[in-house]
This record gives structure tokens, sequence and C-alpha cells, in this order.
């Protein structure tokens, strides 16, 4: 929770909140007066006047939440942010950001006018001031969370997974998969380009790691205290035509209510540190909202599956050079801790959210694991009447497998997991396909982007849409083994809404 600075910052009435403090628009032009920031608090009981003049689905008075802040506020609520160059530096999101404001008046497409007489396009929470996508208001919200250690190679698959997503779900499942913002989201395709678009394929690449106040994050300022927010990458998920009208007596604008805003959170590992969560970087609350946790295991940060790897893989990450081994299990337990935290729960009460154990690198030791890969790079499969569907039966299947390696190399860290989660999932991915190369005279990790061979990066996703997001993608019908940890049976993870 964001606490109110007891010093007020300059341009902020006393005693009003500066999250909730906007400037009025008025017809006026650009003058003195007329570009002047006074209070504006919004109201509290919003009426609908304003969201219909824009074009919202939805009442003002429905609610949604912030994916930075966690703040929840009414539609009616939200700020818009001003263009007009007179109105720069705004008391919350910073002297460079265009300054917030709460609307009195509209153009005749429905947009704001600030106070400088411009029209204004983008919107802000009311509460930590940052952009919010006007998607995030017309759809509901779906929350993943991805956490590992260090050097574990989350940016890596990130990219991996959504390059796979922009074909798979469009292709194969006819669901629109779009960036909501190419701004928000640049360092991820900035990654996609890297690794997959590059003019010169054959020459060796590598990814920057992220960093605790990079890309990832936000800063804004509350008073005299600056704090670092997360910053998710954002998707917005669209139904195919023919299902978006599949529903008899069904409007448009009621169909258009099963897209999706899907935000994905990729901390730098630093962050889930013991000692690394407080009231000045509160990144990674995130993981009390997931509607799924990924936690990256990387077996070449555990001894003894390096012992294993060594003799049947000639990976550069097994010699002295680059092994390092780390308590990934140490990490696993924060991240519960601070679920239990923010969600309000007991020390040891079981989280209810799903667990999705990522074991990464598959390729080097998946035969140890009795498992192959397939003809399909994805767990997908194709029905009877041509439609596509996500394997959950094969999921199913290899968790157990990837389950039972796991207990043999690392039994406390499958322990602390099914003691910590009520439902838990273990999947293979390879975001290379193949071991990295070591580079140059410094030995740099590096990898070619023409060998690199992808594999079930897309499906901790697949597999979340299906079983835990309520009208998305389509599973096929085969019923599903009882899972290891006794649970046959996952529960609906919530959607954001009022």
């Amino acid at each position: 929770m964001i606490t109110d600075a007891a010093k007020a910052e300059p341009g902020v009435s006393p005693g009003v909140d500066p999250r909730r403090q906007a400037a009025p628009a008025t017809d006026a032009g650009p003058t003195t007066d007329s570009l002047s920031e006074g209070p504006c608090p919004p109201q509290s009981a919003p009426d609908d006047s304003a969201v219909h003049r824009v074009g919202w689905t939805g009442p003002a008075k429905r609610r949604t939440t912030c994916p930075h802040c966690w703040q929840r506020f009414h539609l009616g609520d939200v700020l818009w942010v001003a263009t007009h160059p007179g109105l720069r530096g705004d008391p919350v999101a910073g002297d460079d950001a265009m300054r917030r404001f709460l609307p009195t008046n509209y153009n005749v497409h429905g947009d704001a006018i600030d106070a400088g007489g411009s029209a204004c396009h983008d919107l802000a929470c009311p509460h930590c001031r940052l952009p919010v996508p006007r998607a995030l208001l017309e759809a509901r919200q779906l929350y993943f969370s991805l956490v590992g250690v260090p050097a574990s190679g989350k940016s890596y698959l990130t990219a991996a997974m959504s390059w796979r997503l922009r074909d798979l779900l469009p292709n194969r499942f006819v669901w629109g998969f779009q960036d909501i913002d190419a701004q928000g989201n640049a360092a991820l395709i900035e990654h996609e380009q890297t690794l997959f678009l590059r003019d010169k394929p054959d020459e060796p690449v590598s990814l920057d790691k992220t960093q605790m106040h990079g890309s990832h994050y936000e800063q804004v300022r509350f008073g005299d205290q600056q704090i670092s927010l997360a910053r998710p990458f954002q998707f917005l998920l669209t139904p195919p035509r023919h299902q978006a009208r599949s529903r008899p007596g069904e409007t448009e604008t009621e169909s258009e209510t099963r897209s999706r805003v899907l935000n994905f959170y990729d901390n730098a590992g630093e962050h889930f540190l013991p000692g690394n969560d407080n009231a000045l970087t509160p990144g990674t609350q995130h993981v009390a909202r997931a509607n799924a946790l990924m936690f990256l295991f990387d077996p070449m940060q555990d001894a003894r599956c390096r012992a294993a790897l060594q003799p049947a893989s000639n990976d550069p990450q097994l010699g002295d050079t680059f092994g390092h081994a780390s308590r990934q299990d140490a990490i696993l337990n924060e991240m519960g801790r601070r679920i239990r935290r923010y969600a309000h729960l007991d020390a040891t009460a079981t989280i209810k959210q799903p667990l999705i154990v990522l074991v990464s690198k598959a390729d080097a030791w998946l035969e140890l694991a009795g498992l192959h890969w397939g003809d399909e790079p994805e767990p997908v499969l194709q029905q009877p009447d041509g439609t596509w569907a996500v394997d959950t039966a094969l999921i199913e299947r290899v968790s157990s497998a990837v389950r039972g390696w796991l207990q043999k190399v690392t039994p406390e860290f499958v322990s602390l997991a099914e003691g910590m989660h009520e439902t838990v999932r273990y999947l293979p991915v390879s975001a290379l396909g193949g071991p990295p190369e070591s580079v140059g005279r410094e030995a740099r990790l590096m990898v070619r982007p023409a060998q690199l061979a992808p594999r079930w990066v897309a499906a901790p996703l697949l597999y979340a849409l299906s079983k835990w997001s309520r009208q998305t993608l389509p599973d096929e019908a085969t019923p599903q083994p009882t899972e290891p940890n006794g649970q046959d049976e996952t529960p609906a993870a919530p959607e954001d809404a009022d």
C-alpha cells in the first residue's frame, strides 16, 4: 500500500491526496491562469455521462485495478494526460511528465480538453498517475508473474514466449494478440528483434539482463519519496469473430467484454532476494494478484542437477567459467511470504493461486526425465472439426514426469512448492533449443539467431489461459489425471471485475 507523504509537493494543496488532485479543464486559451494547477479531486460517485461521452463500455461506477500501484478506482475517476506543451510537470508522475487532470470539457470526438485548450488522448491512474491503456477500462484484466533467480534466463524466455504467441494465437486459435502500447513493450520488442529478426542471423547476440531500475519499472513521487513501481508487458487478447457472436441474443458490446488485457510481469531476480522489498520499491505486489505464478527453475544453478547433467551435456554453463549455484528454494519461499503478506493471509496458509514451475534449458536434461520433444514445438493439437486446442492431457503427463525427476534431485524444492500452493504444475521449457556459445576472450555467453529453436515456451501461458481464464482458449476434453500432490482440480483464478 502506498501511503501519502506528510509533506506536500509544490502545486499540491495541503490535505489533498496528490494522487487524486487534477487540473481543471477549460475552454480558455493557453494563458498563465488557465495553465495553473489547482485541486480537482474526482467525485466519489461519478456519473455515467463522462464514460458514455468517450465511448467506454459499462457504467462509470464500475471499478478496475491499476497494474502499477494496485489501487482500484472507478472508471469515472480516470485522469487524462495533458498534451499542451505548457502543461509539463506533474506532482506525482514527475517534472518531465505531462500533467494529469480530471476533465470537465470534451470535444465532439469524446477527447478531453486540457487547460491549454488541446485535445488529449492518453489516460492515467488517479492514484499513481502512471499511464493506463484505454483497453484496461473496456476489457477484463489477466495477470501473470514470472519469478526466478538472477541470471536464470527470464529475458530470453519472455522474448521467445511473446514471439511464439504472436504467431500461434492468431494462426491456430484465431485469437488476436497484440501490443497494447508499443512504447510500454519496447524492451520486449527489442529483445524479439535481437533474437528473431536479425539482418545477420548467423552473428552471435546476447540480451542484457533485467535491471532493478530499468525499463521494467516506473518512478513516481509522493511528497519527498521516490517510489519504484513495476511496469508490466501488456497485450490485448481478442476472441475470434465467430466466437464473439456465438451466444444467442448477445449484443456486440457484451461480446467485446470477452476481450482480455494480459499483464505479464518479469521482475529482476534481485527484487525477490530477502530484504529487497520495501516502501520505496514495492515492485513485486503483482504476485499477490496474479491469476497464475510462474517460477523459472534453472537446473544449472543447482549443484545436484549440474552433477547429473555434466556427463550428458556440453553446455558451457556447466563448466567452471559460468557455473554457479543459487538457493532457488529461498527465492520461492520469499515469493510465498510476500504473497501471504500482500493478500493478508496467515503465515502458514496455503496459497490458492496455481504455480507453474518452468524448468529451463530442457534441451540439456529432458532425456534424464524420460521425455523427448514431439513434432509440435508447443503442446497443441488439432480437433476433429479442424479447430485447435491446448493439449492439457499431454501437459499433465509431462508435468508428472518432470516432477518425478525434480523429486529425485531437488526434493526440498518440490516439497516447498507443493506445501505452499494448492495447485502445482511442472513444465519443461527451452528458450534457445540448444546450448549458448562462449564467445571472445571475455568468454561471454551468446546465441546465434539462425540456430534458435524454442520449445514449449508458450506452453505455460497456453495452459494458464485454457485452465484458469474463463472463455479464453479451448482445451481438449480428456479427463485430467490426479496430480502427485493430491490436486485433481484447478481453481478458477479471479478476474479483474466489479
